[in-house]
C-alpha cells in the first residue's frame, strides 16, 4: 500500500497470509534478500528477482493488529489504517504489530467520552516482530517495541492513522521513536542498540516522525520529521520541520523545510483554495477562487523519501493549511552539507526560485517545479498533493 495514498483500505487489516505450492513449505523465491525497505529499494522502484507462486496452500496466518474490529466501528465500517510493508531478509520477515490498548467511543464515532477512539491511539504500542521459518511454520524470533506516537487526528489526517514504517540497513533495524527519534535495532537479537535524537538530548513528544524510514546503498538512513503545536496541531503552524539524516555511524544531521523549499509562498502569505458553489468553475473569466493563510512549508504525513543511484533524496513538502501548495524537493548530497556532523545542514538542495512576496490582493501561484497547483480547475482535487 503506498504511504502517502489515503483513498484506499487495506484489504488483509487483520492478518498476513503467506502461501506456496501443496508441495512446498517455504522455498527459494521466499528467501529472497531484496525487501528491505517500502518499495524494495533506495528509489522505491518495487521490483524483485523473486518468482512469482500461485496461491496454492496457505502457510502461515498471523495477527498483527488486534483493534480491527474497533477501528472499523470508529469509521463507519471503513479501515483508516496504514501499515508498514514487511520487510523480507533471508528466510526472515520484519512486521508492524500493534498491541497496548484500544479507547472506543461510545457510541462508535461519537468523539466521546474524550479522548476515544482515533484521538486516544496514544494508548497503542507500534511494535517490530521479527518472524523466521522454522521446520516448516513461522515462529517468532524477537520482539521490539517502540515509543512512537503517531500525529494527532484531525486536520489533514482527518482520522486516518499515520504510519509507522521501519527499515533495514546493513547489520540493523531502524524504527521510529518519539520525539523525531529512531532506534537502531540488532537485526539479529532484536536487543536495542541506541537511540538516535537528531533533536538533542531531552525528548520532545510534539516533534513526530512524519511517514517511514529510507536507507541508501550506503546504510545512510533519511525520514521526516515535524514539530506541531500541543494544543491545536492543524489550525495553529508547524513549530518546524526537517529531513534527517542518520549515517551509518549514529552521528545525525538534519535539514530544515524552510531552507529546503525557499521559493515557497510565506506562512503568511495568501494561498488560493477551492471556489465554493455549484458549477461551472471558475464561475466567469476573472473569477479566482477565495484565498487564506498558507501555512509553513512541511512534509506530508506520510511520505518516505526515495533515493537515487546518485544519491539524491527526493521527498515532498506541502504548505500547512493549504494541500494546494506541494512540492517535490530535490536534495542533492554535497561534501560538507550532507556530512553528519553536528552542527551541521545534511543536505543542500534545488526547490523553486524565489519570488517577491505576496500582498493581501495578490496571492502567490507555485512555480512551474511544483507538483501541485492551486491554478482553477474544474476538479479541484486535481490541483492538490498526496501528502496530508
Amino acid at each position: 500500500m503506498n504511504p502517502v495514498d489515503r483513498k484506499r483500505p487495506r484489504l488483509l487489516p487483520v492478518t498476513i497470509a503467506l502461501f506456496g505450492l501443496l508441495a512446498g513449505g517455504p522455498f527459494p523465491a521466499l528467501v529472497a534478500r531484496d525487501w528491505p525497505q517500502w518499495g524494495g529499494s533506495p528509489e522505491h522502484s518495487g521490483g524483485s528477482a523473486a518468482t512469482g507462486q500461485p496461491p496454492a496452500a496457505l502457510l502461515a496466518d498471523v495477527v498483527y493488529d488486534p483493534f480491527v474490529e474497533q477501528e472499523k466501528a470508529e469509521a463507519g465500517g471503513s479501515l483508516v489504517v496504514h501499515y508498514a510493508v514487511p520487510l523480507l531478509e533471508g528466510s526472515s520477515v520484519y512486521m508492524e504489530f500493534k498491541s497496548g490498548s484500544y479507547a472506543p467511543c461510545d457510541p462508535p464515532g461519537s468523539k466521546r467520552p474524550a479522548p476515544c477512539g482515533p484521538d486516544a491511539r496514544a494508548a497503542q504500542t507500534w511494535n517490530v516482530k521479527r518472524l523466521a521459518w522454522d521446520r516448516g511454520a513461522l515462529v517468532e524470533a524477537w520482539t521490539f517495541a517502540s515509543d512512537w506516537k503517531p500525529e494527532p487526528a484531525g486536520g489533514s489526517v482527518s482520522d486516518w492513522e499515520p504510519v509507522f514504517h521501519p527499515v533495514l540497513a546493513g547489520d540493523f533495524l531502524y524504527a521510529p521513536g518519539i520525539g523525531g527519534t529512531v532506534f537502531r535495532v540488532s537485526r539479529s537479537t532484536g536487543s536495542l542498540l541506541a537511540r538516535i535524537n537528531p533533536f538533542g538530548a531531552d525528548l520532545d513528544p510534539d516533534i513526530f516522525v512524519a511517514g517511514g524510514l529510507a536507507a541508501d546503498a550506503a546504510g545512510n538512513v533519511y525520514y521526516n520529521a515535524v514539530r506541531l503545536d500541543r494544543v491545536s496541531p492543524w489550525t495553529s503552524d508547524v513549530l518546524g520541520a526537517w529531513l534527517v539524516k542518520v549515517a551509518p555511524d549514529g552521528t545525525a544531521a538534519k535539514a530544515a523545510f524552510s531552507t529546503l523549499v525557499p521559493g515557497a509562498p510565506a506562512s503568511s502569505a495568501l494561498c488560493r483554495l477551492n471556489f465554493v458553489g455549484g458549477l461551472p468553475w471558475p464561475p466567469s473569466l476573472n473569477a479566482f477562487p477565495p484565498a487564506s493563510a498558507c501555512g509553513s512549508q512541511r512534509p506530508g504525513i506520510n511520505v518516505i523519501p526515495a533515493i537515487a543511484p546518485d544519491g539524491t533524496v527526493y521527498t515532498v513538502s506541502r504548505a500547512h493549511y493549504n494541500d494546494h501548495y506541494g512540492y517535490l524537493v530535490a536534495v542533492r548530497p554535497a561534501s560538507s552539507a550532507c556530512s553528519a556532523r553536528p552542527g551541521t545542514r545534511s543536505c543542500s538542495s534545488t526547490a523553486p526560485p524565489p519570488r517577491p512576496p505576496a500582498t493581501a490582493t495578490s496571492p502567490p501561484s507555485p512555480t512551474a517545479s511544483a507538483i501541485a497547483t492551486a491554478r482553477t480547475s474544474p476538479s479541484p482535487s486535481s490541483s492538490r498533493t498526496i501528502a496530508a
